[in-house]
């Protein structure tokens, strides 16, 4: 099994917030590219320094989704997939999907262990079905949670406490986990993520690791490698579904398709795989700053070698973003510079 080389050089990114001719703010980030031997050729930051991946592993936790079964035997389709590794806006097609999968698990929205809350985007509705207030079907974890349930069906765990440490879900997608992230997590820091699910304090530089070997899965046994290959896939054909509109996820995923496929997470991290080059990436904001992750992903990217002109202009709205104010002025820009 491959473990981290460590690295010499551990000076993190320093993403800067400039505004006219001064510096306003600055975030720290963590940024450690791996291969799929545990090399990195980017260490900006500890790999052994723990972090919670928080929504950027969904795609790894859907794994054990797509080996149960559940996708042939509910007639699960890509946008069903890409559904699971969600962090969406709850938009109509996101709510309309889940209510269909709700269905054909014949189960209702009691069976989600999930709370509510109002949708990600601003522009998106309420959901429908006749519910006033927030429903669970649009917290943005709700593809995450369905996945869950459809592999409890298939293999015949009970769907009550499905969120909890010890129910059977829970210990597969932490050997799953073990095994894609290359570590022992028998004694890592737990807590509990914002949709309830257990949360485990991850090496930096062994989730840039797994994301190696989820793009690239040679290493791992052919029924998940087929699933990670599976996952990815769906991903890119429908990369609607894993966020939505005006979100970054959608937008690396649906321009990079084949290249990069990138999963955020909340508290500034972000992870990625590069199957072409045979590396994954990991980030983490130490302010848990959103813009800080996504400036710092789209610098990684072009660092690489990875973005094409035609890339730079689609995700310019990432790439060392522009701020503009309420008048449509624009007034600052981030920018990334090595921290010294």
């Amino acid at each position: 099994m491959p473990s981290i080389v460590p690295a010499v050089n551990t000076q993190r990114l320093n993403v800067q917030v400039k505004r006219g001719a001064m510096i306003e703010s600055r975030h720290e980030v963590s940024l450690i590219v791996s291969d799929l031997k545990g090399q990195c050729p980017i260490a900006l930051g500890d790999p052994e320094a723990r972090v919670m991946p928080r929504s950027a592993i969904k795609p790894i936790q859907a794994l054990v989704m797509a080996e149960s079964g559940a996708i042939d035997a509910y007639g699960l389709d890509t946008r069903h997939i890409s559904f699971a590794c969600a962090s969406h806006n709850a938009e109509d097609a996101h709510l309309d999907l889940a209510r269909d999968w709700l269905e054909r698990l014949g189960l209702e929205d009691g069976d989600f262990e999930c709370g509510a809350h109002a949708p990600l985007h601003p522009l998106a509705g309420m959901p429908r079905y006749g519910i006033e207030a927030p429903g669970r079907l649009a917290n943005n974890c709700s593809g995450k949670h369905l996945g869950f349930l459809s592999a409890c069906l298939q293999k015949g765990w009970p769907i009550k406490g499905y969120v909890k440490a010890s129910h059977a879900m829970q210990q597969a997608a932490l050997g799953v986990c073990e095994q894609v992230f290359a570590c022992d997590l028998g004694d890592a820091p737990m807590g509990i993520d914002g949709c309830g699910i257990p949360t485990l304090g991850m090496p930096l530089g062994h989730l840039a690791l797994g994301m190696a070997r989820f793009g690239l899965p040679q290493d791992l046994p052919s029924a998940r490698a087929d699933a990670c290959e599976t996952i990815a896939k769906a991903v890119w054909d429908q990369p609607f579904y894993i966020a939505g509109t005006d979100r970054c996820c959608t937008a690396v995923n649906a321009q990079m398709t084949g290249r990069v496929l990138a999963k955020v997470g909340a508290e500034g991290v972000y992870c990625a795989a590069l199957p072409e080059m045979g590396l994954g990436l990991a980030l983490k904001a130490s302010d848990g700053s959103k813009r800080a992750a996504e400036t710092a992903l789209l610098w990684a990217l072009d660092h690489l070698g990875v973005l094409t002109m035609q890339d730079r202009s689609a995700l310019a709205t990432y790439h060392a973003p522009l701020i503009f104010n309420s008048l449509g002025q624009e007034v600052g820009q981030l920018l990334v510079e090595p921290k010294s």
